[in-house]
């Protein structure tokens, strides 16, 4: 991964109610942490806000063909003038490592056992 230029993450259709709405591609996480731009086609939801969230690079509607194709165009000629910008918002990368993660978890313990 850490060799690509453009990592691609797309999200098939899932309905429209129930859990699936709420559910993250584990992948998102996995490219976010490469650092490298990250294309993604996904219809609204949350991993698709995540990766506006974290401006990983574009967030493209899966029914936009011609949107879809003039990105990947325009992503091809920057990769070819230089590169492609990616600027992520690191901060809130850093609250998706483990270390975050586990200190929030370990917090939740000492709240809930100190409550009893």
């Amino acid at each position: 991964i850490r060799q690509a230029d453009l990592l691609l993450l797309i999200i098939g259709r899932v309905p429209k109610e129930g859990a699936f709405v709420y559910g993250i591609s584990g992948k998102i996480y996995d490219y976010a942490a490469a650092g490298i731009p990250v294309l993604t086609i996904s219809e609204t939801g949350s991993t698709a806000e995540l990766a506006r969230r974290l401006n990983l690079g574009p967030v493209l509607n899966p029914d936009d063909i011609q949107v879809i194709k003039s990105a990947i165009v325009s992503l091809v000629e920057l990769h070819k003038c230089g590169g492609i910008p990616y600027s992520p918002d690191l901060e809130l990368l850093k609250s998706f490592e483990f270390s975050s993660l586990t200190a929030k978890l370990a917090q939740c313990f000492h709240t809930t056992s100190s409550k009893t």
